[in-house]
């Protein structure tokens, strides 16, 4: 008897004590978008000036965050983990330059990993037409895409000269067999991975401007 009653009385605090301890996910905090805009900022430093000649603008789709009203709330949130979702498939390509501070890049990649994982259950969440989610991961997918096919085409052209050299060096008699096309869809299978510092960088600043919008246009707890 006394056993059952100790039972009962544990069994409120038991309760409460669960729901304190249960993880708040599907609330997305600020401070970790803020956290790895600030890692994206230090990891490599200012806008290297060699880069320059190979810097390109990519409009962002700010009407992906936008909102008319709270009516639209579920379709930004999607939007904002869509992002985070693209950042991490970017990052997941461990060719960033050696130069980038590389325990901050560490850090950038498992925050943003941290965030998918947690918040995954925002896509579970169900949309209203309004929201208009499908328009705006249309228009998120169409500029990340331009971004990953920036770091694919921007292979290092010093790179493609020595696998030149070195082939014809060790291939001489049988270079003439190949043709041209050939030969370079061969060297370029080589290079696929092989990605421009300088892309990485317009990359770079591409995501800063994207997080900075993230935090200005986004409601976070």
């Amino acid at each position: 008897m006394a056993l059952l009653k100790c039972i009962a009385l544990l069994c409120p605090f038991l309760f409460f004590a669960q729901i304190c301890s249960m993880p708040t996910k599907c609330i997305m905090r600020r401070k970790l978008v803020k956290e790895t805009h600030k890692l994206l900022e230090n990891m490599g430093g200012l806008f290297p000036r060699e880069c320059l000649k190979e810097n390109v603008e990519i409009t962002f789709p700010t009407s992906a965050l936008q909102s008319d009203d709270s009516n639209q709330d579920i379709g930004v949130k999607k939007a904002t983990y869509k992002i985070m979702e693209h950042i991490d498939y970017l990052f997941a390509n461990d060719s960033h330059p050696v130069s980038w501070n590389q325990k901050k890049v560490e850090d950038f990649q498992n925050i943003v990993y941290r965030f998918t994982d947690d918040y995954t259950c925002i896509m579970t969440r169900k949309q209203r037409p309004e929201d208009d989610f499908l328009t705006r991961e249309g228009a998120l997918k169409t500029y990340f895409d331009k971004l990953a096919t920036l770091l694919r085409n921007k292979v290092h052209q010093t790179s493609l000269f020595s696998m030149h050299k070195i082939w014809s060096t060790k291939h001489s008699n049988k270079i003439l067999s190949f043709k041209p096309i050939a030969y370079y869809k061969l060297l370029s299978f080589f290079l696929l991975q092989d990605y421009s510092d300088c892309a990485w960088e317009v990359v770079r600043k591409e995501l800063m401007c994207v997080l900075k919008l993230t935090l200005k246009l986004v409601s976070f707890t």
